[in-house]
């Protein structure tokens, strides 16, 4: 697939747009947190977990699998 538009513009401003968009869906998904008072601990533990897994698994694949 190709985006001729984006092609047209520079690699940094290309960083930026992304960087921006990760920090928006970051932002969004902790707003959550925010709506969801009193949440039941043991729902607050399984989301937890989850986020930690993702990010434990996202280091593993960056840092290890990634550089070799």
């Amino acid at each position: 697939m190709s985006f001729p538009a984006l092609e047209e513009l520079s690699p940094e401003l290309l960083a930026f747009f992304s960087g921006l968009f990760t920090w928006g869906i970051t932002a969004l998904g902790s707003a959550a947190l925010f709506l969801m008072k009193g949440t039941p601990k043991k729902i607050n533990g399984i989301m937890l977990g989850f986020a930690a897994g993702v990010m434990t698994s996202a280091s593993i694949w960056s840092l290890i699998i990634g550089s070799s």
